[in-house]
């Protein structure tokens, strides 16, 4: 009987190689491996704490450790395959190599491996939670500009917008520019300012957030709005800051159809200087320089 040769019988796997398709191509490690189980339970398991750590971070971290154990929970998975896949390429494959592992095999689960990466993304971005920066001084203290905070766009599909709810919401319609501005009027309210003082239903409003920085600009609806009714399917929003903030006092309801998600969490804050625009109400674009990191805004709950 004919033994087989030993180069036949096992193929060595470059440890270098497993690793960098352990970084960048993941699954596809196991399968330059020969293992392609390890790379299916590696998938699903990726996954799974991947979510688990988008969900900790959008509905429960609070604090930079907070920040960094959501970070962990999706990153530590990765590294721990990184390891496992050189692991598996020094140990050998003692089968005859396989099929697949070859140039066209390679070739196709790489490919395959970014469409789904691609397709995961767009999915979370556009089903679940984006990511945004705060360009502006609108919304300040609560979230100031060069803030980037998490925005959970699946609680608008589960739950009914509140009073208080810090939205993202696009300017004229899906595709236009997105801004952030706080829930003041439901569908039906009757919403008044009387001396930059909320009332809502005829009743006074408490709002500790609310801030008025600067003089009061020579603009119709700054200081004295109002009554107004809200439309059906609408929501009235105001800027925290209120004296700096271009919001339904001019710009009307905003229709909930224009509403992206609710803000939750700031992962992330630097400092900036802008100078703002010739025309702040024709033009929102101010110019920005960055600063120092504000460790102490990373991980604050948005609210």
């Amino acid at each position: 009987m004919n033994e087989p040769s030993e180069a036949a019988t096992v193929t060595r796997r470059n440890p270098w190689i497993a690793a960098i398709l352990g970084i960048f191509c993941s699954p596809v490690a196991f399968l330059y491996c020969g293992r392609p189980n390890r790379a299916f339970f590696w998938l699903i398991f990726n996954l799974f704490t991947g979510v688990l750590g988008c969900a900790y971070l959008l509905y429960f971290a609070a604090g930079p450790l907070g920040v960094v154990l959501g970070g962990a929970l999706i990153a530590a998975p990765q590294l721990a395959l990184v390891v496992d896949a050189v692991r598996v390429a020094r140990r050998g494959q003692t089968e005859f190599p396989k099929r697949y592992q070859r140039g066209w095999g390679y070739s196709i689960a790489i490919v395959a491996w970014f469409c789904w990466g691609a397709f995961l993304s767009g999915f979370l971005k556009t089903s679940w939670t984006e990511a945004f920066v705060m360009p502006t001084r609108s919304m300040r203290e609560t979230i100031l500009p060069g803030d980037r905070f998490l925005v959970d766009r699946l609680a608008p599909r589960v739950r009914d917008i509140q009073y208080g709810d810090i939205i993202a919401h696009y300017e004229n319609g899906v595709g236009t520019p997105l801004y952030v501005k706080r829930v003041v009027g439901l569908e039906g309210d009757v919403i008044e300012l009387k001396e930059e003082k909320l009332f809502r239903n005829g009743e006074p409003i408490g709002e500790p957030y609310a801030i008025f920085e600067g003089p009061v600009p020579e603009v119709a609806g700054m200081r004295d709005f109002g009554p107004h009714t809200v439309a059906p399917h609408s929501v009235f929003l105001l800027g925290d800051n209120r004296r700096m903030s271009r919001d339904s006092r001019f710009d009307g309801d905003r229709p909930l159809d224009d509403v992206v998600g609710v803000a939750r969490m700031i992962f992330w804050s630097r400092e900036y200087a802008e100078s703002p625009p010739a025309d702040p109400w024709n033009d929102r674009n101010p110019t920005i320089e960055w600063g120092p990191i504000r460790w102490s805004r990373i991980g604050r709950r948005v609210d």
